[in-house]
């Protein structure tokens, strides 16, 4: 796993909210860019060789193509 990797909280076109990975460096990202999602690894099972793959973000420097995209967003509630 690389390190320091960076998680936010993205708000969908749609409303809905989730925190991903975005796959960028850390200091390169604020709230409210446009993300958009990928389609990567996630991690490989050692033993059996299992590849697993799952939807991450990156940064959408190209906001006026067509498509699924969706905003970084900023979480005013406190860490537990």
């Amino acid at each position: 796993r690389r390190s320091p990797y960076t998680l936010a909280i993205i708000k969908l076109d749609e409303g809905a909210r989730l925190l991903s990975e975005v796959i960028c460096e850390p200091e390169s990202i604020s709230t409210g860019m446009r993300v958009r999602s990928v389609f990567r690894k996630l991690r490989a099972d050692g033993e059996e060789g299992i590849i697993y793959y799952g939807t991450k973000f990156v940064l959408d420097h190209d906001s006026g193509v067509q498509g699924s995209s969706s905003r970084l967003e900023n979480d005013e509630r406190k860490p537990i």
